[in-house]
């Protein structure tokens, strides 16, 4: 019997329609947004990411600790399949889920024989019968060099400063897709030049361009990424933390406000004199100025005293 372990409900439905025999395990968690502290078990982690996602509308905490709880049972009883075949994408959501598993594997003594990565380079949820069932025909034993990385820069991610992480945001022939989906991660740090993220910026850019609503913003959002890695409910919350605060830089209608168009231009810092509360993996940016910033010209972290 196969495991198949996937990034989604969409995509489980796919492979299930293709014919693909098998158990299929849904890994939902947006580990870009949210706590992501080190040193803690599977099931520790779990429980800090089951109060983020119920304390942003995901469902009840017990609702969602219920279905973590699940989906947690279910990997440990990975060892009870003959295979575990692991679908992602090339995208921030799908390739920090991967290095989760991978580490976990690593760790739990699950044979490295034993586990088949399909990396797909396209969005699996969008693919039919027939191209799933192609992809699955490029699915490849995960080598002991992917599983070091994996672990290495899961890790990395979950440290409390961002340093161990700059390793990994160029491209490695092991798993190629994790150093660009790491770098645009960097790019959620607020920036050297305003405070913004680069999510914020964007943002601003477009509120300033007319873009109404906040549907005909994610969707002009959506456009400028490739690969697309954020859902409807993470931009929300990125508009939300704009329009909060002691001065917003957005008002209710999604305009700019007179701080917004300062920030935008590059006159005022987003952090300064209004603060910060914000985790990026295990990394935890508090106070009147962030002590971590990315400098996108030398595309590197710099801390601030």
């Amino acid at each position: 019997m196969v495991l198949h372990i996937t990034n989604g409900d969409s995509v489980g439905g796919g492979l299930k329609a293709a014919g693909l025999d098998g158990d299929v395990l849904c890994w939902k968690d947006v580990l870009h947004d949210g706590p992501v502290p080190a040193d803690l078990s599977l099931e520790e982690l779990s429980a800090v990411r089951a109060g983020f996602l119920s304390g942003r509308g995901a469902g009840s905490l017990e609702a969602v600790r219920a279905e973590f709880a699940r989906r947690d049972a279910m990997l440990r009883a990975a060892k009870a399949y003959s295979e575990v075949l692991l679908w992602f994408e090339h995208d921030l959501y799908d390739q920090l889920q991967l290095i989760q598993i991978l580490d976990w594997f690593a760790g739990n003594g699950v044979g490295w024989s034993d586990v088949r990565l399909v990396q797909s380079h396209d969005y699996l949820g969008n693919m039919d019968g027939g191209a799933l069932r192609a992809a699955y025909e490029t699915g490849r034993r995960v080598t002991r060099e992917q599983f070091f990385l994996a672990r290495d820069a899961w890790a990395a991610f979950r440290a409390p400063a961002p340093v161990p992480l700059a390793v990994y945001l160029n491209r490695n022939p092991h798993l190629p897709c994790l150093g660009p989906a790491l770098r645009r991660f960097a790019e959620e740090y607020p920036s050297t030049r305003d405070g913004l993220s680069r999510t914020g910026r964007a943002i601003l850019e477009m509120a300033s361009e007319g873009v109404e609503g906040r549907d005909g913003m994610f969707a002009a959002f959506s456009r400028r990424e490739d690969p697309v890695f954020m859902s409807d409910w993470s931009f929300y919350w990125r508009l939300e933390q704009l329009q909060q605060g002691r001065q917003p830089l957005l008002d209710g209608a999604l305009k700019l406000t007179r701080k917004g168009r300062a920030v935008l231009d590059g006159e005022v810092d987003r952090i300064a004199g209004e603060g910060i509360d914000l985790w990026l993996g295990g990394v935890h940016l508090t106070g009147e100025d962030s002590p971590w910033r990315w400098d996108s010209e030398s595309a590197r972290f710099v801390s601030r005293p």
